[in-house]
């Protein structure tokens, strides 16, 4: 019943301001992954 509830919360909130849905996660501790900085300069490790 939560991810019912969670999946209309979206929908209301894609539909009033779509903005937010672009930004989101906004309600977590990690936030959207910035794919540019990613794509030019990777942090890549490795650990044997």
């Amino acid at each position: 019943m939560h991810f019912i509830d969670a999946l209309i919360q979206i929908s209301r909130e894609a539909e009033e301001t779509p903005e937010i849905v672009q930004e989101a996660p906004h309600t977590t501790v990690v936030k959207r992954m910035d794919e540019t900085l990613a794509a030019r300069k990777p942090v890549l490790r490795y650990q044997k």
